[in-house]
This record gives structure tokens, sequence and C-alpha cells, in this order.
């Protein structure tokens, strides 16, 4: 299928239900792949989202790939959170 708007490809390495999602994409500004993972813990009423990315090449181009990134699923969380709280797309 093709991808649309702002979806890119990605292949998803590994999901552990309620706990870990790990994949690989080719990330924004470089023209090779990267993995992220996402790591939630329950925490009561809330879950802590723990994100880490890495695999960028240590050049100007790989740490303003990296930098974009963390600025990017820093406001990915947040809309995410409003979706699944208030149920707004602020997109």
């Amino acid at each position: 299928h093709g991808i649309q708007g702002d979806a890119v490809a990605l292949v998803c390495t590994r999901v552990v239900a309620n706990e870990t999602v790990e994949f690989v994409w080719e990330a924004y500004g470089v023209d090779y792949l990267t993995r992220v993972r996402f790591d939630l813990v329950q925490d009561g009423e809330e879950t802590l989202v723990t994100v880490i990315e890495g695999g960028w090449t240590n050049d100007a181009r790989g740490r303003q790939s990296a930098f974009d990134h963390a600025e990017g699923w820093t406001e990915f969380l947040l809309h995410a959170r409003l979706w699944l709280e208030r149920g707004l797309d602020i997109r």
C-alpha cells in the first residue's frame, strides 16, 4: 500500500504487549536506517513512555537528524496523549 501524508515505511522488529515496540526506519534527513524503541511502564493510572532511537553516524548530518528526531518524538507523544485522553487530533 502507498504511504500517505506524513506516514513513513518502517519494519517492526520486536513487540512485547503493553511493554515494548521496536522498529527500524529511514531517519529524517539521512539515507540510512535507525532503530527506535518505545518502552512503556505502567505507574498507577499513568503510563511512562521512554523513546530510544539510535544508529546515526557521528557527523553533522547525523547529529542534526538526531536532534530533529528528539524534537519530533516530543511532539508525537504530545499528540498521542491528546488523542488517547481527549480524542483530539491536532495534527
